[in-house]
């Protein structure tokens, strides 16, 4: 998958896509709540999950452990994080979807992608 193709399949979770409404607003809200946390048995850390999305923000995976330096907003993003720094999200509350696919050898560096999300937080007077 191209992070283009990504990106408009979240932007069309958020409505933007040909003008066509995919869920409710009510929906989007649901999508990014936190519906599980405990440990994940395979990973071995404690996890929190949306219905089949991540309730986290790009940086917020980025900055675990670290101190994020952008709040996270669980109930108003979600999408998901790869190993190896590829990622993709929605953000209800701005509207913007986005992004991340590498394509070379995984690196498991979340900088670019935290980078992003600090530019879309800070775009929306969030930091």
């Amino acid at each position: 998958m191209t992070a283009r193709g990504a990106a408009r399949m979240y932007s069309a979770l958020l409505g933007h896509v040909d003008g066509i409404d995919l869920v409710s607003s009510q929906r989007r809200q649901a999508m990014a709540a936190v519906a599980f946390t405990r440990m994940d048995e395979v990973m071995g850390f404690p996890v929190s999950w949306a219905f089949g999305y991540s309730p986290s923000r790009l940086a917020d995976a980025a900055d675990a452990g670290k101190g994020a330096s952008a709040p996270p907003r669980h109930g108003s993003t979600f999408g998901m994080v790869g190993a190896n720094g590829s990622a993709a999200y929605a953000d209800v509350d701005s509207g913007l979807a986005a992004a991340i696919m590498r394509n070379g050898p995984p690196a498991a560096s979340m900088t670019a992608a935290a980078r992003i999300d600090r530019l879309i937080a800070e775009t929306q007077g969030r930091r």
